[in-house]
């Protein structure tokens, strides 16, 4: 990730900034590196996107299916009708 904290048109520095402070702390949301860096959350979020290439997502923990769950879904969705 350190090749990509080059160039960009923000504000002076910002991007090699932004970009730092992502590869210390991953985890880390686009707002409070916003304020950590006093930037915009805005321009975080277009140089995250637009120039690093980095998309945020959120994981989201779910159930796995058992073997019986099938049957029940399709039963489910037949009573609705």
């Amino acid at each position: 990730m350190v090749g990509l904290c080059e160039g960009g048109s923000e504000p002076p520095g910002s991007l090699k900034a932004i970009c730092n402070a992502f590869v210390r702390s991953p985890n880390k949301s686009i707002r409070s590196a916003a304020r950590e860096l006093i930037l915009l959350h805005t321009t975080v979020h277009k140089v995250l996107h637009k120039n690093l290439r980095l998309f945020a997502y959120k994981i989201q923990l779910v159930q796995a299916f058992q073997p019986d769950d099938y049957p029940r879904r399709t039963a489910a969705m037949s009573d609705r009708d």
